[in-house]
């Protein structure tokens, strides 16, 4: 706002298991998933989507002003990618 950042967001993500996702595979489930979730309008409020063989997952808690969530994905039950995420306002 006026050329000062008021709002931030951090993620950190990996791959757990390489044998059964590539960082191509992984790439394109999230993208599918939250362009799917960004028709909505939002990105809050959690989601679930499946791509392919892969299920994305994402759960969070707060709103845009402090956040915190994860995003993951599995395979056959098993998580195979994982990121964590926080964020909001810098400044009221």
């Amino acid at each position: 706002y006026n050329n000062e950042p008021v709002w931030s967001m951090n993620y950190y993500g990996r791959i757990l298991i390489a044998e059964k996702i590539t960082a191509a595979e992984a790439g394109a489930t999230i993208k599918a998933s939250l362009t799917e979730m960004y028709k909505e309008g939002r990105f809050l409020d959690g989601f679930s989507y499946e791509y392919d063989r892969f299920q994305y997952k994402d759960r969070n808690t707060g709103d845009i002003q402090s956040f915190t969530g994860k995003e993951w994905i599995e395979v056959d039950d098993e998580t195979v990618y994982d990121l964590v995420y926080h964020g909001g306002l810098i400044k009221n």
